[in-house]
């Protein structure tokens, strides 16, 4: 009658070792905020005309449920970095971006109305 108690208590450690890692592993995190980042650039009004795709994600944890990092994203064969901070809650996140994170579009957009590269910026300042 001994033996099946005996046999019961790795099963309840096992059960506690699950049930202790259900939280997302940094990986499935770094997959689903890609996902999700893709879907907003995707169908956002203001950026979904510019058919950026994201790359990687890269997540450091920076506390009990938070991440910081960054997502990158391609614009016309560029990498561009956009700084994210993420909460985990089990098995759910949301994720939000760092203030100016979409700058390198106003470059972009200035680049678009001005050729830059061939503006001759010294002969504006001959005098």
């Amino acid at each position: 009658m001994k033996e099946p108690k005996i046999l019961f208590i790795p099963v309840i450690i096992a059960v506690i070792a699950l049930l202790a890692s259900c939280g997302m592993s940094k990986g499935a995190l770094e997959r689903g905020v890609a996902s999700r980042f893709q879907q907003f650039l995707d169908t956002d009004n203001s950026l979904s005309g510019y058919g950026m795709e994201v790359e990687t994600v890269t997540l450091v944890k920076s506390g009990s449920h938070s991440y910081n990092g960054y997502v990158t994203v391609d614009l016309d064969g560029e990498s561009h970095d956009i700084g994210v901070t993420v909460t985990v809650d089990g098995s759910d996140f949301i994720y939000e971006t760092t203030p100016f994170a979409f700058g390198f579009l106003v470059e972009k957009a200035v680049g678009d109305l001005f050729d830059l590269e061939s503006l001759d910026l010294e002969s504006l300042f001959d005098w």
